[in-house]
């Protein structure tokens, strides 16, 4: 999920639509987000989020997480 989808919604506001479906509770969720800085991770994660990529990030880091989820 990226974070910053525009103006008038979040990404965490869509991860936290989602999670409110019992169909969705299980489903991992990964913040995508430029905001590295502080505690932000933290806060996705506490937010719903299941596992959290910092942009920029390389295509292999990516291909890894999702690996990882599946297994």
């Amino acid at each position: 999920m990226d974070i910053y989808l525009g103006a008038s919604i979040s990404g965490m506001d869509v991860v936290k639509s989602l999670l409110s479906m019992p169909e969705y509770q299980n489903i991992p969720m990964i913040a995508v987000t430029s905001y590295s800085m502080g505690n932000e991770r933290s806060e996705f994660l506490k937010g719903g989020c299941t596992h959290y990529l910092a942009k920029p990030f390389m295509k292999r880091e990516l291909i890894e997480l999702v690996e990882s989820i599946l297994m």
